[in-house]
């Protein structure tokens, strides 16, 4: 889907803190999950993988149990 970004937006950036951006992420790789018959494309998944959240939450989750 970020792929998709500059042939249809052209020069104009992404931001991932804006939610129409977001939005039309999630709606593209909505699309294209369905033609894979891949489920569990969500709104707040699009953000979080977009944003890089995930690793990052894994990442302190690690540094917290180890330091149990």
């Amino acid at each position: 889907s970020v792929l998709e970004w500059p042939r249809v937006h052209g020069e104009k950036k992404l931001d991932t803190d804006d939610p129409e951006h977001i939005s039309w992420l999630c709606t593209i790789a909505s699309a294209r999950a369905k033609e894979f018959k891949i489920e569990g494309v969500t709104w707040s998944l699009t953000q979080g993988v977009v944003k890089n959240v995930i690793p990052a939450i894994a990442s302190t989750n690690a540094i917290i149990a180890a330091s149990c």
